[in-house]
């Protein structure tokens, strides 16, 4: 975590010896899909959900093209905007919007004009402007691919029922976008290395990234929200996509040691493996959040020292360990054993 220009480094997350990699989403939906295919699990895309029906046998889910299924449980996977938890939990907060982004990706190894290596410089580099608050997170996918994903924090006309369609803002000129966009963050103040890792992208999606509030628990009678639509967040300290793929891996050996239709044991102690968690990573992401963006430049020095001071005690202490080294696998045993001997 450093200054725009590169300067004044915060603190490192890579501990233990281990170096962070940023993944594309296509290189986890890939195999995902594949083994879906292998194991005969039917998935059908484009379906919008409209209604969820609770009965004392089964659940059922309809959805807008007037097709239903009907299941023992369901587990609503929808995202940040999900219609699930709308419809199941209508007393919940909607999520807050947080900033605009664009996530780029570029090829590794390529070269500039005049011969600059388009490269990051390192695998993962968080820059910031505590005054605006606008960060430029750069991470290498592969020894093919890297990445730049560029967050504004500014206003934008963004509600909870347009989200979907605002957070689409297309472009029809890829060369055009890639210079408009190398050209904001040089003008904010990243290195050149950064910006020609921009202006040579060859795919930019843009984003608009929200918070879902904090729930109480992620299930209600047959139906249970994991991922983003159970708590997206803000991504400061990267940990997004990993909660969800550890929600997965939980439910998965959970299941792995109960029937199916004892999916009221497995969605109580999901819940009581995954709340304090994701409560606890999630806590901090906002409290990161809060000190990269300071009211005045007295305030941006005081967040930047409360910064280094609290990540030094943390890394000292090994608390960072437990964010981004932490072994989902631990709880679950823990969280059974205790359920067993009861």
């Amino acid at each position: 975590m450093r200054k725009m220009d590169g300067s004044d480094p915060v603190a490192s997350y890579v501990t233990k010896g281990h170096t962070g990699r940023q993944f594309l989403r296509p290189d986890i939906h890939l195999p995902i899909m594949k083994a879906c295919t292998k194991a005969g699990i039917r998935v059908f895309i484009g379906s919008r959900i409209a209604h969820i029906e609770q009965t004392a046998d089964a659940v059922t889910a309809s959805f807008e093209d007037g097709t239903s299924a009907t299941a023992d449980f369901l587990v609503g996977a929808d995202g940040t905007h999900s219609v699930t938890r709308r419809l199941v939990f209508p007393e919940a907060a909607p999520p807050k919007f947080w900033c605009i982004g664009y996530i780029m990706v570029h090829e590794r190894k390529a070269t500039t004009d005049d011969g600059m290596p388009i490269e990051i410089g390192n695998n993962m580099t968080l820059f910031n402007d505590q005054l605006t608050g606008n960060m430029v997170f750069c991470g290498n996918c592969s020894d093919q691919y890297g990445s730049v994903f560029v967050f504004e924090r500014r206003s934008f006309d963004v509600s909870e029922n347009s989200g979907a369609t605002e957070a689409w803002r297309p472009y029809t000129d890829l060369p055009k976008e890639s210079k408009r966009l190398a050209q904001v963050v040089e003008e904010w103040g990243v290195p050149r290395r950064i910006v020609e890792c921009v202006k040579n992208s060859s795919r930019i999606t843009p984003v608009s990234i929200y918070d879902v509030p904090d729930l109480a628990t992620f299930s209600k009678g047959r139906v249970l929200l994991v991922g983003d639509a159970a708590h997206g967040t803000v991504p400061t300290i990267g940990q997004g996509l990993c909660s969800g793929l550890e929600d997965a891996a939980t439910l998965s050996d959970l299941f792995g040691v109960f029937k199916p239709e004892e999916y009221q044991t497995v969605f109580k102690l999901f819940d009581e493996i995954r709340l304090p968690r994701v409560h606890k990573v999630y806590a901090n992401a906002r409290d990161v959040s809060t000190r990269m963006k300071s009211s005045s430049p007295f305030r941006a020095k005081f967040d930047r020292f409360m910064m280094k001071t609290v990540f030094s005690i943390l890394l000292f202490f090994g608390v960072t360990d437990e964010l981004v080294h932490y072994k989902y696998s631990e709880d679950v045993q823990r969280v059974i054993a205790k359920y067993k001997s009861q």
